[in-house]
């Protein structure tokens, strides 16, 4: 019998999840619809080169009670794996020296505590839910490691179209219309960034779920952003002595749907490949080799 066999698999991507894993971009956003496996991808993706103790990863979402779903699930991933929990600091460490760090951006001043800090993988889960740009950006400052370290430099993303952040990060990424996949280069640094669609079509543990079900009884509008990526409109804040009559319109292109006059958008979610995790391909396998592809304890 083969011995991978016998372990006990703690969790199976899906294909489109392991085309986001094994992407090598520097930039990577997940994600489409609701139901696509984006949190459990970017979990997996902070595992990625967790045998080198100098990795450092830090998973970010807007505020704290949001954060709390990831680290409750991160402890049904992380501990199998020998992770050890800190529930002061929220950081997980493991035997090799490397370390996990949850964390929250709530307010346009937090992105300065992160001063003086280097990770090598930093994670955005929602990138949507921020509405500009610059803790995203000031935090690639913060994307360093060492010379010889071993370590690869990595920023993977999710994000859902209802969000007030849509346009910057659809722009960033260069997605089009349609929502479909995208690849663009960095003009400044030459470091390539990827868009991975995916839709809870892609996700088989949910699909003819009571979650789809949900999903189908919502209304048309938040349905078909939900399910189909495509966005609702959100006004854009703009102040007194800068708003015109067209400024607090929408922010996503316009591409009309239906009756319901939305536009066309998607969702995100990215992550690299890594630490327990086996490739039917030439991509990354770092830490093991075989057939398939799954996280094990």
């Amino acid at each position: 019998m083969n011995p991978v066999a016998e372990r006990n698999v703690i969790w199976t991507p899906t294909e489109r999840q392991q085309e986001f894993l094994s992407a090598p971009e520097r930039e990577i956003l997940y994600g489409g619809a609701s139901g696509g496996g984006k949190t459990d991808s970017l979990l997996c993706c902070a595992l990625s080169q967790v045998n080198n103790r100098a990795h450092r990863a830090i998973f970010f979402r807007r505020s704290f009670p949001q954060l709390r779903s990831a680290i409750e699930r991160s402890h049904e991933l992380f501990r199998p794996l020998g992770g050890v929990f800190n529930i002061q600091s929220s950081t997980w460490s493991f035997s090799s020296g490397a370390k996990i760090e949850f964390a929250f951006l709530d307010s346009p001043t937090d992105q300065w505590r992160y001063a003086g800090r280097s990770f090598n993988c930093i994670l955005w889960d929602e990138l949507c839910e921020w509405p500009n740009d610059s803790a995203y950006v000031y935090l690639l400052s913060r994307l360093r490691t060492t010379k010889g370290s071993g370590l690869s430099l990595e920023v993977r993303s999710s994000a859902n179209p209802l969000g007030p952040g849509s346009t910057w990060v659809r722009q960033r990424s260069k997605i089009p219309g349609d929502g479909g996949p995208s690849e663009c280069v960095d003009e400044a640094t030459g470091f390539h960034r990827r868009f991975i669609p995916a839709r809870i079509d892609d996700n088989d543990h949910l699909l003819g779920s009571d979650h789809m079900r949900m999903l189908e009884a919502m209304p048309s509008a938040h349905r078909t952003a939900l399910l189909e990526a495509v966005g609702i409109a959100f006004p854009v804040p703009c102040s007194k002595s800068s708003r015109t009559p067209n400024m607090c319109a929408t922010l996503f292109p316009s591409r009309p749907v239906g009756a319901s006059g939305a536009a066309r958008t998607m969702d995100f979610d990215l992550l690299p490949l890594c630490f327990g995790f086996r490739t039917t391909a030439t991509v990354r396998t770092r830490f093991m080799s075989s057939p398939n592809f799954s996280l094990q304890g």
